[in-house]
């Protein structure tokens, strides 16, 4: 059995996957960061934050990681309200990033396959991926993390998928590989402004917009709950 991809579909269906194949295969691309969601329906945009506006650097470190774990503990959300500068200030970033990856070298036993989990991009630059036991599943004998980052998926062969000069024979292949949620919708159809440009052309080297719902040169376009808006990664994702 193989699973591609270790964002929030990966991470949600990989450990109730291993529980029940003889063998699974989990083909990784980018680390990511997990952490199932609670309480998120009781708060504003369905994310209970649970916010401290205070600064990672207003109490001493053994407080500081007494709150990561706090949170990290509940999940969801409310770890990227644990202090108000996270967002803002790249060095208190750190302190969350080296938590949280701290937190995965704790639990994943193998110390290789734990800093292949490790991320090192900046803390909540990409959508938190939601998940209950993700790595603790790496512990299970009958898991292996195939790291492609350096070496990508060669080909899917008849036996199952050839990566790194070597094919793993595989019965079933699960594809968690994402999708263009925001703006593949909207690309598929010929919407042109003007003097003729495409939407899509328009958008080749990003989909900037205004507020999230006008692209310059689409005057009569409005596009609700696209690019822009912070309501999709709300509603697709979250963290632990």
């Amino acid at each position: 059995m193989d699973v591609s991809g270790t964002g929030s579909s990966g991470v949600q269906c990989i450990p109730l996957i291993a529980a029940q194949a003889s063998h699974l295969h989990g083909f990784q691309r980018t680390p990511a960061y997990g952490e199932f969601r609670r309480h998120n329906s009781t708060g504003p945009g369905g994310a209970d934050f649970r916010a401290n506006c205070g600064s990672v650097f207003d109490v001493t470190p053994e407080e500081r990681e007494r709150i990561y774990e706090e949170r990290w503990t509940s999940g969801g959300l409310p770890f990227m309200g644990a202090f108000g500068d996270l967002m803002f200030d790249m060095e208190a970033n750190r302190t969350a990033q080296e938590f949280i990856r701290n937190k995965i070298r704790r639990i994943v036993n193998d110390a290789e396959v734990a800093e292949k989990l490790c991320p090192y991009q900046v803390f909540a630059c990409k959508r938190l991926c939601v998940g209950t036991d993700y790595y603790e599943t790496c512990n299970r004998t009958n898991v292996t993390l195939i790291d492609i980052s350096n070496a990508p998926t060669e080909a899917v062969t008849k036996k199952g998928i050839r990566t790194g000069g070597r094919e793993y024979e595989l019965d079933s292949i699960v594809f968690a590989t994402g999708f263009n949620a925001m703006t593949g919708a909207l690309a598929r159809i010929d919407i042109r402004g003007r003097d003729g440009l495409t939407l899509e052309d328009k958008w080749a080297a990003g989909p900037r917009n205004y507020l999230g719902l006008m692209t310059a040169g689409f005057p009569t376009c409005f596009h609700h709950h696209r690019s822009g808006q912070p309501l999709g990664a709300f509603q697709h994702g979250a963290i632990h």
